[in-house]
């Protein structure tokens, strides 16, 4: 290598001294440069030493020497230092092509092996170069990837148009992930995510990955969650989420409306302190914190709660805390059942149980009264009460007891006065039935309400109903609350059902205190003292009875003479049994009388008379009827409840149940009732807890719980039960049991907190733009589509960016504005503009709330949508419309637009101008307004085919102006679609005036063209046969006068010729007048000249034809 060097540099210094003169050191180190590089530091060193030592002898001037004074050892030395330090840059340049070549090995490396797939395209769209991962998924090679004869875009993608969209990915020069379909070499077709970096010259580098299995659960996941929206929007029960501190975070359509809101948003938005405002009494809020923070599950927690107008229900609530990590409570999620009927149910049974036990000893009116008015405190409580009695005879009330509460304490204002006039509210009471009150604002009396207690404070909620005995009012009873909407419908039902026993306790005491008391002699031969009740009841004298004892046998129904005959006989006998009987009162009505006696002893015991009491238990009887016919009810209410309902003995026997019962547990009557014991129903692994059941019922008279049960066919059901003990009116104590199948409503809260996981998972991989912020405005968080839309990477995105840097230039003063509302709203909503980290601006549309809860310091929840495509495309949108707009209006003839109905919704100037009528006046207007009654069926019959077939339709009709004006229109209509469904009819009218006059006026003009035709044939053929007629028969005369005058034969024949020539020509002379205008049309009609016609044609052409259409003549 030394050799060829020195070589070298001879060679080029001979070839080149002629060109370059005196240059040969330069060409000299040139060759010690390649050596060096290319040979290595020996080579360079022995080329140098060659060169020095052949100078003398290869070179006439020594190309060494310059001039420096120098030795040939110093230049050699000189020379091999420059040798040495180009040696040493030819090793760096080694040793970095070699740390290349690694480096080169390593990126190959992981391109081959990196687990997604990344391509290198040219400008032309073709492959240069592909990973192992693309060969492996999409089954083309590299090798078929570079092949210029076959087109891999194609292949894998074959529609045009997508494959078009692919290539506009690939060639746009912004980097950003997007999805498509691509066909494998296998033909299957896979989901892949690509994102394109352009390079400067034109080439492209592809990033993707099989995202098939992704996009599988995705659509699995979305299936899922609108299965689970579903079940959470259309559950019967309300479900919630809340925040420990007292707010909803979510809440279903059915909490909602349970609790009177119009949707979960109002909910959601107007309670934000769930103690006070939720809660009727705001310890239950901490007791339900309590209990869920020792249990973590809470189940029946049962309160009474706030609806939104202020009135209350009761809830039971099944709720669960959802924990954190580290234990500490996120949230409270569960179910809301509306129990208020089950409530006023169960207090209602309650209190009407013991209100016949209490009236039952009642002995006075007030007594009854009291006991009433005690029983509306606990069903529905009160402030003031107010019962009177009312004479209908009279039209006067009696105060019987009138209550008002006075600093907490209940005072009886009872007034002294004897009788009044009632009150027009007492008045509207009697006349039209109950009266319920509500006021949002307190209600002032109206004069004569209540005349007791505390007049000056203002009632805001009054029920008033009528005390009712038999149909007939005899009293009025009202309770009033100063609290608004306290009471309701249901409420004002069940005061009425109470006013109803009132009436009948107070008849009951009333018809007690006149009972017909005798005495007679121990016979019963003469009576020794009788009431004026007597005269009351049997409506006779008692001086009749003084006379004759059996007179009173002439009152008695003749079906029960007898029977009182054979009674009277016992008790002379000694017989005291009670004996019921019928009597028939003077004015026809019949009464049933209760007959009880006793006798009246000496001191020996011996009996000295008999003393009896008459009563009158008429009313006794009808009720009695009637309460057969309401058990009658009740047990039909039972039957076909589709509550559980059944009855066991303390030892769990089944004695009775309900159709529902015997439906879910797949029973029937007979081998259920009295065969089988409730632990038998119960799934096995709970059948251990029936005795704790037993003790608890025993000893508290009262279980509620649930519990897991097994039908016949072995399906386990989820049971929430109500038992209570029966005692009163039974043998032995029995437990009467009510349950509520909440199988599916359990299968519904597990759903929900599968739910909330997927919809943890969806907000992190959401595509909406998610993030919190400080007050201060600095990010504090932000999931992965905020950070690819603005085009920065969370650690200098996170933390280091404020909202404010974020924003474009000219909207940042507006950042103040935002966070004072979101500080004083709690919540905030429109439209920001964005800048990206690569200046390009976004439009984003917002909805940010606060957060307190949960967090040491209050922060921002941000959720965004990039709407910059959408808002460009309503841009694009609203000039195409204000472009159509003008289009519609400008047109010159009518455009409408009206529904199915036939009602008009839209109508250009035009329509305006041809009715005479204003836009205003023709919308919402039926056509048959404006179409002439003569076409109104067209019109219907052409919107009836168009329905049918939705082909366009074209027709004339009249339409009338608002000046009375007919006008005649040709419409063109067609059906408007919307999402594929027939929504209206839009259609143009044309005014045809012009031209339906100039169709009669053609019309007119064809028709005197016509009759000019008639007449010129009529003429023609009356000249015809009159005039060329006659002449030819003269000629024909004159040739036969001619005929018989000559003698020659010469003549004869041409004479005869002629002759024959004129009758040709008079036969079609007479031809051709009869087919001008043939004198059978004028004279006979058409049907005979028609006849006629036929049969002539049929001689001259051989041709049989004739006429099989009848023609009146």
């Amino acid at each position: 290598m030394a050799i060829l060097a020195v070589g070298l540099a001879v060679l080029s210094s001979w070839l080149l001294r002629t060109f370059v003169p005196h240059q040969e050191l330069i060409l000299f180190f040139a060759a010690v440069i390649v050596v060096a590089v290319y040979g290595g530091m020996r080579a360079a060193l022995l080329a140098i030493l060659l060169s020095v030592f052949l100078q003398d002898f290869l070179f006439d001037q020594t190309p060494f020497h310059l001039d420096l004074n120098l030795t040939d050892i110093e230049q050699a030395i000189i020379f091999a230092l420059t040798a040495a330090i180009v040696s040493r840059l030819s090793s760096a340049r080694n040793l970095m092509l070699s740390r290349l070549s690694r480096k080169n090995a390593e990126l190959q490396a992981i391109f081959d092996h990196i687990p997604v797939m990344l391509t290198y395209i040219g400008e032309d769209g073709r492959f240069k170069l592909v990973n192992r991962e693309w060969e492996r998924l999409l089954g083309w090679s590299q090798e078929e990837a570079r092949n210029p004869d076959l087109d891999i875009l194609a292949e894998c993608y074959p529609d045009p148009e997508y494959r078009r969209y692919v290539l506009d990915s690939i060639s746009s020069s912004k980097t950003k992930w997007a999805d498509f379909r691509t066909r494998t070499r296998h033909g299957n077709t896979i989901d892949t995510m690509w994102a394109n970096v352009r390079l400067s010259d034109g080439t492209t580098i592809g990033i993707g990955q099989d995202v098939t299995n992704r996009k599988q659960a995705e659509r699995a996941l979305r299936d899922a969650e609108r299965k689970y929206r579903d079940i959470f929007e259309n559950a019967r029960d309300g479900i919630f989420q809340t925040t420990p501190d007292g707010q909803f975070i979510t809440a279903n359509s059915a909490l909602a409306k349970m609790l009177g809101f119009d949707s979960p948003a109002e909910l959601i938005a107007a309670r934000t302190d769930i103690a006070r405002e939720h809660y009727v009494n705001p310890q239950r809020r901490e007791k339900f914190k309590q209990l869920l923070n020792a249990q973590g599950f809470l189940a029946n927690f049962e309160s009474e709660a706030f609806k939104k107008d202020g009135s209350k229900t009761w809830i039971s609530e099944n709720v669960r805390a959802v924990r954190d990590q580290n234990g500490a409570v996120l949230y409270f999620e569960g179910t809301t059942q509306d129990i208020t009927e089950r409530k006023r149910a169960e207090a209602r049974s309650a209190a009407f149980a013991s209100l016949a036990r209490k009236l039952s000893g009642a002995r006075t009116q007030l007594d009854a009264g009291i006991i009433i008015a005690q029983t509306a405190r606990e069903l529905f409580g009160w402030d003031a009460c107010n019962l009177d009695l009312y004479d209908a005879e009279t039209d006067r009330i009696q105060p019987m007891l009138n209550v008002d509460t006075i600093d907490g304490e209940l005072v009886d204002f009872t007034p002294s006065i004897a009788t009044r006039t009632p009150s027009p509210r007492g008045r509207r009471v009697i006349e039209d039935g109950p009266q319920l009150t509500l006021r949002t604002d307190p209600l002032r009396f109206e004069y004569g309400d209540i005349p007791f207690g505390d007049q000056t404070r203002p009632s805001a909620s009054i029920m008033a109903v009528p005390v009712r005995h038999s149909a007939k009012v005899t009293g009025l009873f009202s309770i009033q609350s100063y609290s608004p909407r306290a009471y309701d419908e249901a409420a004002l039902k069940d005061l009425e059902a109470l006013a109803d026993h009132c009436g009948e306790a107070l008849s009951r005491i009333r018809a007690e205190q006149s009972h017909v008391i005798w005495i007679t002699d121990k016979n019963l031969e003469n009576v020794l003292y009788i009431n004026p009740a007597y005269e009351k009841i049997f409506g006779r004298s008692c001086e009749s009875l003084y006379q004759h004892l059996n007179s009173f046998l002439e009152a008695v129904h003749p079906e029960d003479r007898a029977g009182v005959e054979q009674m009277l006989e016992r008790q002379r006998a000694g017989e005291q049994k009670p004996f019921e009987y019928r009597i028939v009162r003077p004015d026809g009505s019949v009464r049933w009388i209760l007959r009880r006696s006793f006798p009246i002893r000496d001191n020996d015991g011996q009996v000295l008379r008999l003393a009896g009491i008459g009563q009158d238990v008429t009313e006794r009887k009808r009720v009695e009827a009637e309460v057969r016919q309401s058990e009658e009810r009740y047990r039909d209410l039972v039957e076909n409840s589709r509550e559980l309902i059944c009855v066991h003995d303390l030892d769990g026997l089944i004695l009775s149940a309900n159709r529902a019962t015997l439906e879910v547990l797949g029973y029937d009557l007979r081998e259920f009732c009295g065969k089988k014991n409730l632990r038998d129903l119960l799934a096995p692994e709970v059948r251990d807890q029936f005795d704790e059941y037993l003790n608890r019922i025993r000893r508290d008279g009262v279980a509620t719980g649930l519990t897991l049960l097994q039908t016949s066919s072995g399906e386990r059901r989820l049971l929430e039960y109500y038992n209570t003990v029966r005692t009163e009116g039974v043998a032995a104590p029995v437990v009467r049991a009510m349950g509520r199948d909440i199988t599916e409503q359990k299968q519904a809260e597990k759903a929900l907190r599968a739910s909330e996981e997927r919809y943890r998972d969806l907000v992190e991989n959401s595509h909406e733009l998610i993030c919190t912020h400080a007050l201060d405005g600095t990010i504090l968080s932000a999931n992965r589509a905020g950070l690819e839309l603005l085009g920065y990477d969370p650690d200098e995105f996170i933390g280091q960016k404020n909202i404010r840097d974020i924003l474009v230039p000219e909207v940042r003063n507006q950042f103040n504005d935002y966070m004072d509302r979101i500080l004083t709203e709690k919540a905030t909503s429109g439209l920001m503009l964005v800048q990206t980290s690569s200046g390009e601006r976004r439009v984003l549309e917002y909805y940010n709330s606060l957060r307190t809860e949960g967090v040491e310091n209050p922060i921002v929840r941000g959720i965004a949508r990039d709407i910059t495509e959408r808002r460009r495309a309503e841009d694009a949108l609203r000039e195409s419309e204000e472009r159509y707009r003008e289009l519609f209006e400008n047109a010159k003839d009518a455009i409408y637009v009206h529904d199915l109905s036939g009602r008009y919704v839209s109508v250009n100037r035009a329509a305006e101008e041809l009715s005479g009528y204003r836009r205003e006046e023709i919308i919402g207007k039926h056509f048959s307004n404006f179409v002439a009654p003569i076409h109104l069926k067209d019109v219907r019959k052409n919107l009836c085919r168009k329905l049918d077939d939705a082909r366009e339709t074209a027709y004339e009709v009249d339409i009338i102006t608002r000046g009375r004006h007919r006008v005649p229109v040709e419409i063109v209509s067609r059906l408007i679609y919307e999402n594929g469904v027939a929504v209206g009819i839009q259609g143009t009218a044309r005014d045809i005036t012009e031209r339906k006059r100039a169709q009669e006026a053609l019309r007119t003009f064809s028709q005197r063209v016509i009759e000019a035709q008639e007449a010129e044939r009529q003429s023609i053929a009356r000249e015809l046969h009159d005039e060329i007629g006659q002449v030819l028969t003269a000629v024909r005369i004159n040739l036969q006068t001619v005929q018989r005058s000559c003698q020659t034969d010469v003549c004869l024949p041409h004479v005869d010729e002629s002759i024959a020539i004129v009758d040709e020509a008079l036969k079609r002379v007479r031809e051709l007048s009869l087919e001008l205008r043939p004198s059978l049309l004028d004279e006979l009609g058409l049907a005979s000249a028609l006849r006629w016609y036929v049969d002539r044609y049929a001689q001259r052409t051989g041709i049989v034809a004739q006429v099989v259409n009848g023609f009146e003549e």
